[in-house]
């Protein structure tokens, strides 16, 4: 290596923004600076924490929004306690044992950072709405256990509502169906959903 003054992003520092953007910006500097330094073996070392971490990250993005909170949150951690171990660590010693550089602007990385995070978070609110059920499906669920409670106060006590099928969608938040009891009756339904609250409006053969 030529005998210069290495230009690098302080390694502390880079961990430390890896804690909030995640183990690929601290990676990917890292492979940067051993590329000034002249070590091409870490270097490639860390960028396969780069490819790997993205294809992490790109997995938990979209099912985080399916995952339970406390899940979701902790995997941050995780990962960064894992690329702190095994790669982030040995950049930082280096550079402490006595390696003068002069320092690099954070303005692009962090920028880029920021760019990419909220990337991540919009891929999975994206699929956090694709996988919401619709209001028609939330009614389908829910007026089972209400068409249940109704036929056995008319009909017979120990009468259930297997399931209701939705078959025509009315203005006004009203649809009308049918409604299939565990003894093999059909039942036409009508129902409606004003704010939260579901009811059924006719329940007859």
């Amino acid at each position: 290596m030529e005998n210069r003054t290495p230009k690098l992003w302080n390694p502390q520092a880079a961990a430390a923004w890896s804690f909030v953007f995640s183990p690929v910006l601290g990676a990917w500097l890292q492979a940067k600076n051993w590329e000034e330094l002249g070590r091409p073996d870490e270097a490639r070392r860390s960028m396969a924490w780069v490819y790997g971490g993205s294809v992490y990250l790109l997995l938990v993005g979209s099912v985080a929004g399916l995952l339970p909170a406390n899940a979701a949150t902790s995997l941050g951690p995780i990962f960064f306690a894992l690329w702190f171990l095994f790669s982030g660590r040995a950049q930082v010693e280096f550079v402490k044992a006595g390696v003068a550089y002069e320092k690099k602007s954070w303005t692009k990385p962090l920028l880029a950072a920021v760019a990419g995070l909220a990337a991540l978070i919009a891929l999975g609110l994206a699929v956090a709405h694709a996988a919401a059920p619709t209001l028609k499906q939330r009614v389908e669920a829910a007026a089972p256990g209400i068409v249940t409670r109704i036929v056995q106060k008319r009909l017979k006590p120990d009468l259930r509502c297997q399931s209701v099928k939705i078959l025509e969608d009315l203005p006004g938040g009203v649809y009308r169906g049918e409604a299939r009891l565990d003894d093999g009756r059909v039942l036409k339904v009508v129902m409606k959903v004003k704010g939260d609250q579901l009811t059924i409006e006719q329940l007859a053969q």
